[in-house]
C-alpha cells in the first residue's frame, strides 16, 4: 500500500473556502477549474493595501470631484476598491477584457450605496481609468463607456509612465529586426477584434511596439495571464507533492508512518502544513506555497 496525498485536492478546497468568504457562489466543482476561479477572480479584483497615487494630467468634471476625490483617498490610505469596480465583480464567470487586453482598470466615482447592487458603491456614467499594481496606482484619466478599446488610453500611458510598457515591448532578436507596424487599427476595429477574443499588437507614436498590457485574451475570452497563474500554480503544488511525498516516504521505511497512512494540508496562522492520519509526522510549508483570500 501507498501513502494518500492529494495536494491539489487539498489546495481547491482552501481556493473554494476563500471564494466562499469572498461571498461568490455557483463556482465549478473540479478541482482544477476551482483553481482556475480562484485565479480568475484574484487577477480581477483589487487587494486593499496602500498604493502611491501617480495622475497624468486631466481635467476632473465638477460633478465627480467628490467621488474622484474619495477613490483615491481609499487607494492612498490602503482601502478596500472592491465597491468602485466593475459591477460585475461579483459575478463568478464574468471577464473582464479592457484589463485582459490593455491591462487597465475602471471605477465607478460614486459616492453613496447602489441601491441595485449590494455592496458597491452607486455607478456613474463616466468611470476612471488607471493601471494598478501592488504598490502604485496610475490614474489614466476619467471617460465615458465608449472608451474601453481607445489607443489614447495607452498614450497616455507612454507619455507618462513609459517604464509600464517596457515588459510589453517587442524588441529587436538576433534573428528579428522589428521595424514597425504595416497597419495600425482604428478603435473601432480593435473594439471588434477584443469582441472575437483576437489579440492585437500596437504601436506608440514613438515607434514602440507592443503586447497587451493585460496579458492577453483566450480564444474562450479568459484571461492568459489569469490561466497562465493557475497552471502555476498546479505545477508548483505537484511538485511540493512529489517532495512531501519523498520525504515521508523515508518515514515509512524506518516505521515511523503507517504506509497507507493519509497526508493532506491543513491550513493554520502562518500557512500550511503537510499532516499524517493517524498523526507522526507534520511537514511545514508556509514559506513554499500561500492561497491568500480574495
Amino acid at each position: 500500500m501507498s501513502l494518500e496525498v492529494n495536494f491539489i485536492r487539498d489546495v481547491a478546497a482552501r481556493c473554494a473556502a476563500m471564494l466562499d468568504a469572498a461571498g461568490y457562489t455557483n463556482y465549478p466543482a473540479a478541482d482544477g477549474d476551482i483553481l482556475r476561479t480562484y485565479t480568475s477572480i484574484r487577477h480581477r479584483r483589487i487587494r486593499p493595501g496602500p498604493r502611491t497615487v501617480h495622475k497624468a494630467p486631466y481635467t476632473v468634471p465638477a460633478h465627480l470631484a467628490a467621488g474622484e476625490q474619495q477613490l483615491l483617498d481609499k487607494v492612498a490610505n490602503g482601502g478596500d476598491l472592491w465597491p468602485h469596480q466593475s459591477r460585475k465583480i461579483g459575478n463568478v464567470a464574468a471577464e473582464d477584457s479592457m484589463l485582459n487586453d490593455y491591462g487597465i482598470q475602471h471605477f465607478h466615482l460614486g459616492t453613496t450605496p447602489d441601491l441595485k447592487h449590494a455592496g458597491l458603491i452607486e455607478g456613474t456614467k463616466e468611470l476612471l481609468f488607471a493601471v494598478v499594481k501592488e504598490d502604485d496606482f496610475y490614474s489614466l484619466g476619467i471617460f465615458d463607456h465608449s472608451a474601453w478599446s481607445k489607443q489614447a488610453l495607452l498614450d497616455i500611458v507612454q507619455e507618462n509612465w513609459p517604464h509600464l510598457l517596457e515588459p510589453f515591448a517587442v524588441e529587436d532578436s538576433p534573428h528579428m529586426k522589428v521595424l514597425g507596424l504595416r497597419h495600425s487599427y482604428t478603435d473601432e476595429e480593435l473594439a471588434v477584434m477584443r469582441k472575437n477574443n483576437i489579440n492585437v499588437l500596437q504601436q506608440r507614436t514613438d515607434g514602440t511596439v507592443h503586447m497587451g498590457l493585460g496579458g492577453g485574451i483566450a480564444t474562450d475570452g479568459s484571461s492568459i495571464s489569469a490561466t497562465r497563474h493557475a497552471m502555476n500554480l498546479t505545477n508548483h503544488v505537484k511538485r511540493l507533492q512529489e517532495q512531501v511525498t519523498q520525504e515521508l516516504q523515508t518515514k515509512v521505511a524506518d516505521g515511523q508512518i503507517r504506509s497507507d497512512a493519509k497526508v493532506r494540508l491543513d491550513w493554520r496562522t502562518d500557512g500550511p502544513v503537510a499532516v499524517t492520519e493517524p498523526a507522526a509526522f507534520e511537514v511545514d510549508l508556509s514559506k513554499a506555497l500561500a492561497i491568500p483570500s480574495l
